[in-house]
């Protein structure tokens, strides 16, 4: 509710010119950042809080996000983390290298953080990609296809962590998916066709996981469903 409340509230003060960024806590404003920047904003609403609020920070309307993306570098993680945050809102990915910051994503994508902060760093990035506080991760996990890991290796970055690892999902027609998680490597890519008894991928750990296994669904209009009564000939072909 807060995250909710907080984004609301943060793109209305953005439309105004006056910051990016509040504090929020329990559905009450706690601070907002006018001239004085965003950690100090941050420090203001932590010390009203009682290490439990959450900093939303957004884009203006009218912010061109391919030249200023408003980012969170290690100065203002240590400024949350002295005043006790819970959470940070500005997107699911982040870029980092030496301890330094080099990419958070917004709006853009996680594809074209990427590759922003693959260009500011040496060859030596790392990738982390999680999820939101209260994303669902039965409907929506925050994965990585082989784009990405075609982006990450085209700007010299190294996946660090993702929720769901090495994610592969294929297309089967009338809007049916099947989705593989945490495997350790992917051979096919986007836009291959897939036939029976080909080898998609290997089983891995990648992720949250604490051994290799595989996390398989399959999807209906992009909603799980009991996969059994698709690997399991004897069941019923029909259901509700």
């Amino acid at each position: 509710p807060d995250i909710a409340f907080g984004f609301m509230h943060a793109k209305a003060i953005a439309g105004l010119d006056i910051g990016q960024t509040i504090v929020v806590q329990d559905q009450a404003v706690l601070a907002v950042e006018a001239i004085e920047g965003t950690d100090e904003a941050i420090a203001r609403g932590g010390s009203l809080g009682s290490g439990k609020a959450a900093v939303i920070k957004v884009a203006k309307p009218a912010q061109d996000l391919r030249f200023d993306v408003p980012a969170v570098g290690p100065d203002t993680l240590e400024t949350m983390h002295a005043n006790g945050f819970a959470g940070l809102d500005i997107g699911q990915t982040i870029v980092v290298q030496d301890q330094a910051v080099l990419a958070v994503e917004a709006i853009e994508g996680t594809d074209e953080a990427i590759a922003r902060g693959g260009s500011l760093g040496s060859g030596k990035a790392a990738v982390i990609k999680v999820a939101k506080p209260a994303q669902d991760l039965r409907f929506d996990v925050p994965a990585v296809g082989p784009d990405t890991l075609e982006t990450m290796h085209a700007n010299g970055c190294t996946l660090l962590a993702v929720e769901a690892g090495k994610t592969l999902i294929i297309d089967h027609g009338n809007n049916i998916e099947t989705l593989y998680a945490h495997c350790s490597k992917l051979y096919v890519k986007k836009g291959d066709r897939v036939d029976k008894g080909m080898l998609i991928a290997n089983v891995g750990s990648t992720g949250r996981s604490t051994g290799p296994h595989l996390h398989y669904e399959v999807r209906i209009d992009g909603f799980p469903v009991d996969p059994m009564y698709f690997v399991n000939s004897e069941l019923p072909t029909k259901f509700d």
